[in-house]
């Protein structure tokens, strides 16, 4: 509670917490990249009320997001006003009038030349997850084959 009886809202992190973003060298795209520094800095900017409290939790994400490896040119890309960080484009619609899309895997290097050109011709270009090694070993549960089910009632 503050002077005047108001209270100040900060970030709470529980003592677990390990600072562990998306790191900036993984294999994904670099919207996503930059909507790690735009979320966590939107919520700096939106929750915390005090601007003391506000500078000092702007300062400890620069640090923490510093050290998963994002540089100061990312928070200024990310930060920027949404009408100068994006071009605005007329989006495309196809004769249904549905926004035409196209969902590409992402492959680094070639993701960014194609989507860079569709989105000129007004086409939108969302990523789909491409299959994982992780999405390959993975498997919590042990599937039972269709012909060794049975069709039991256990409770009525």
């Amino acid at each position: 509670m503050k002077d005047g009886g108001t209270f100040g809202i900060t970030v709470y992190r529980k003592p677990t917490h390990t600072n562990q973003y998306l790191l900036f060298d993984s294999h994904h795209p670099l919207d996503h990249k930059l909507g790690v520094v735009r979320t966590l800095f939107h919520r700096a900017n939106t929750v915390v009320t005090s601007p003391e409290d506000r500078e000092t939790e702007n300062d400890y994400l620069k640090k923490a997001l510093q050290k998963c490896g994002y540089s100061d040119w990312t928070f200024q890309k990310a930060l920027k006003p949404k009408s100068l960080s994006q071009k605005e484009f007329e989006p495309r619609t196809s004769a249904n009038g549905k926004r035409v899309n196209v969902t590409l895997p992402y492959v680094a290097g070639t993701y960014e030349k194609v989507k860079r050109l569709l989105m000129k011709q007004g086409i939108s270009v969302p990523t789909k997850p491409s299959n994982t090694l992780r999405d390959r070993l993975v498997h919590p549960k042990y599937k039972i084959p269709v012909e060794c089910r049975s069709d039991v009632v256990y409770l009525l």
